[in-house]
């Protein structure tokens, strides 16, 4: 997807100076940011979300966890083992 996207957003964004030969070191790696940042930020994107998957998958199997979502407002340092 980044190959379709940055062979569309390169010409579009650098065109001019690409057909006047006058491109330099900091345009080419503007280019190169084109390719680069739609796969970074989706890829960091799915990442965080995975992460933070795994984080509430986590915080299901706590039992102190469970009984704060069970019973909210309920403080778990004076719930008694018996409730659980």
């Amino acid at each position: 997807m980044s190959l379709v996207l940055g062979r569309l957003l390169a010409p579009i964004n650098h065109g001019d100076t690409i057909v006047g030969g006058t491109m330099t070191a900091g345009d080419w790696a503007r280019v190169a940011l084109t390719f680069l940042v739609p796969y970074t930020v989706p890829t960091i994107s799915a990442v965080l979300a995975l992460r933070e998957q795994e984080r509430l998958h986590d915080d299901c199997n706590d039992p102190v966890t469970r009984v704060e979502q069970d019973r909210p407002g309920v403080r778990h340092d004076i719930v008694s083992p018996k409730t659980f």
